[in-house]
């Protein structure tokens, strides 16, 4: 089962300090939406990780490394 608050907190404070926590929840709950019913719900919460987090370092300028999470 995905955990939207662990992917939130994962998130804000890989981003702490240079992204708000509304814009990382956004981006979160955002790719939650897109991913819903279109892959294996055992998938859905890295997949989310990774679709929420390619924006957030896209709006700081650096290139997205998808194969690696934080």
């Amino acid at each position: 089962m995905i955990s939207l608050q662990r992917l939130i907190t994962d998130l804000a404070r890989e981003f702490a300090g240079r992204i708000t926590l509304t814009t990382v929840r956004a981006e979160v709950l955002g790719a939650v939406r897109d991913l819903d019913g279109q892959i294996v719900p055992d998938a859905l919460e890295e997949m989310a990780h990774r679709l929420a987090k390619y924006p957030l370092q896209a709006y700081l300028g650096r290139d997205a490394d998808l194969d690696a999470r934080s």
